[in-house]
């Protein structure tokens, strides 16, 4: 709002004054009180409330409501693998056991039965109040149509309008995501961004698209892999696989790698899957007793009985049962079956599909770099320039006939030969454009241009006479 000065004020930026014994004070504006209140039942309406004389903190309510609205519109309120937005759609059967899919129309949310035969409701969304929010979808939208190398996209929600606006696009990953990449996640969800579990679950190369796909990296031997029928062998032994199962090119069917249960140690890329079994350096003790008297244990070693006898009644002898506990040295030992460190568990999870392809990402390099050049016409081709020019040129050759009045469906130009004498106008939605008088029967052509849907009309001195009108298009249009 900008400042009202004072009822009867000689400046518009003269300030209130009290009054002083030879001063008068300033009378407020009755626009300062209009003002002053509009203003506040903006604040009021723009929080979605309704003024009223029974609530008289509407304003704290507001800007509280309002600060909290700007902080938190925007956010992403959840991902989903599909996304479905017209109610007569056929949702097909689900490929994975762990995707799912929210239909638009409804809100309601899927997930793929076990035995992939269907889906299965598993809940509602309930679009939070007075925010606006975002919905990922990781895979695609099934009813709308994707460019090519494209993946998934963004679903907003308007909450002023309660309507939901639909953005397929290339799905940004975090820089240095590759297809490949072992990684590990606090998410105990499945709707990682192109990401699964490192469970051994088996997989289809078909599901998955572009240069950098998880098929063409199978092929070109970029992850490493071992046949399906090794990669069961090796699970059976070790309780665990480090790198993908395929059976080769030709076939489809896939197993990520089986890290439950198992340490990752780094190493160079010609050991990338190698399995290590535990160990530990061995412990061992050597001890000896004899005579008379008892050894006791020390370490690792336990003395758990011993005797004394005599033999041919001239010499004791001692006799015992000793025992080895490494956990007598230190607690560590004993408390695992196998090599246990300090733990805390994640999941470990590989990334299958980023949602930029190669041939995406050079299509969009190669559409800014042309967008760049078009801002000053610099990579334009001869052809191109020549086009350009062409554009207001006149086709003579689809010149016509007019009579007055006539509008255009195309922009271009009118001509006008006239005979006689006197004062004629051109005139263009009721504007004069042109005009011109003259003297002694000659004869005058003039020109003036025209936009599509725009009337052209003419006004004369009788004695004036239009030989003739035409219409030329422009070349361009």
């Amino acid at each position: 709002m900008k400042w009202i000065a004072p009822h009867g004020a000689t400046s518009a930026s003269e300030r209130y004054r009290n009054a002083a014994p030879t001063i008068a004070g300033s009378n407020p504006d009755c626009a300062f009180f209009n003002t002053v209140l509009d203003e506040l039942l903006a604040v009021i309406v723009a929080a979605d409330m309704t003024p009223t004389d029974e609530n008289l903190h509407q304003i704290a309510d507001a800007i509280v409501y309002l600060t909290e609205r700007a902080a938190t519109s925007g956010v992403t309120k959840g991902a989903y693998w599909f996304g479905k937005t017209t109610a007569n759609f056929t949702v097909p059967n689900p490929t994975l056991p762990e995707q799912n899919y929210i239909d638009f129309t409804t809100l309601n949310i899927y997930s793929a039965k076990s035995d992939l035969s269907g889906w299965t409701q598993t809940g509602t969304l309930v679009p939070p109040v007075g925010i606006d929010f975002t919905i990922l979808i990781t895979s695609k939208f099934w009813d709308i149509p994707e460019q090519t190398g494209q993946q998934g996209g963004e679903a907003k929600y308007n909450h002023i309008d309660e309507i939901w606006a639909y953005w397929p696009k290339i799905i940004e990953m975090p820089a240095g995501t590759n297809v490949g990449d072992i990684f590990y996640t606090m998410r105990n969800d499945n709707e990682l961004n192109g990401a699964v579990e490192c469970n051994g679950a088996t997989y289809n190369t078909t599901d998955f698209t572009g240069a950098e796909s998880i098929g063409n990296m199978l092929v070109l031997n970029k992850v490493p892999y071992v046949s399906l029928a090794t990669y069961a062998t090796l699970l059976a032994q070790n309780g665990a696989v480090g790198v993908f199962g395929w059976d080769g090119v030709g076939t489809t069917a896939f197993r990520v790698p089986s890290l439950n249960d198992i340490f990752i140690e780094t190493g160079t890329a010609a050991q990338i899957g190698d399995y290590i079994a535990p160990g530990l350096p061995n412990i061992t003790a050597t001890w000896s007793n004899y005579g008379k008297a008892a050894s006791a244990g020390a370490g690792a070693v336990t003395v758990e009985t011993q005797s004394v006898g005599n033999r041919d009644a001239e010499q004791g002898q001692n006799s015992g049962k000793y025992t080895f506990n490494a956990s007598r040295s230190n607690v560590v030992y004993g408390n695992s079956n196998t090599v246990q460190p300090n733990t805390v568990r994640y999941r470990a999870m590989v990334q299958l599909a980023t949602g930029a392809t190669d041939e995406a990402l050079e299509t969009c390099t190669g559409v800014l770099a042309d967008v760049a050049g078009l801002k000053d016409a610099s990579n334009l081709t001869a052809t191109g320039k020549l086009n350009i020019i062409n554009m207001v040129m006149p086709d003579y050759a689809n010149a016509e006939n007019i009579s007055f009045p006539y509008t255009p469906t195309k922009s271009g130009y009118i001509s006008v030969q006239l005979t006689g004498s006197g004062t004629v106008g051109i005139n263009i939605d009721g504007v004069q454009v042109n005009q011109m008088s003259w003297n002694g029967g000659k004869t005058c052509v003039f020109w003036a241009m025209i936009g599509a849907g725009s009337t052209v009309t003419n006004s004369s001195a009788s004695n004036t006479t239009v030989n003739s009108a035409k219409f030329i298009p422009c070349k361009g249009v």
